[in-house]
């Protein structure tokens, strides 16, 4: 009998992985930070505790975390400082809302290489020191398997 399943579907049964259209961001929130700093300030510990709120009552989630900078500072310190930042979010996240760790995909530091916003400005260049977190649904975790019972 042939199989039906779309070759992607057919790609994850054999890799353990879902399709890509398994996965959708339910929530996306971006945090901003001070000049060459990691620390959370009071508004991004807000966001942060609302995406907290809608992940604990969310089932088959994981988090994704994306570190940013501005373009000032060598490629170095902004490789370096991204990542604090995302490491910043994840403890914060980790340690005030325990979140587990297995929920969250590695962070990574993107440095300047992802702005937003041009960094000719003063404004341009506080978009762009962020980190963007994503909540991401996978739809085949949260879908209920038929059980089966075995009777002796």
């Amino acid at each position: 009998m042939p199989s039906r399943l779309r070759p992607e579907a057919k790609q994850a049964r054999r890799t353990n992985a879902s399709p890509p259209s398994m996965i959708t961001t339910q929530e996306t929130v971006a945090v901003n930070f001070k000049v060459n700093s990691a620390a959370l300030l009071p508004e991004a510990r807000q966001q942060l505790d609302n995406l907290a709120a809608k992940a604990v009552i969310t089932k088959g989630y994981v988090i994704e975390v994306a570190g940013h900078t501005d373009s000032t500072g060598s490629e170095a310190k902004n490789f370096r400082l991204s990542r604090e930042r995302a490491e910043s979010v994840i403890q914060y996240l980790a340690v005030n809302h325990k979140i587990p760790l297995r929920r969250f995909i590695t962070p990574m530091g993107y440095g300047k290489t992802e702005a937003v916003a041009e960094n000719t400005t003063a404004a341009g260049r506080a978009q762009d020191r962020r980190v963007e977190v994503k909540m991401l649904l996978n739809r085949g975790m949260t879908r209920r398997t038929p059980t089966t019972s075995v009777k002796p």
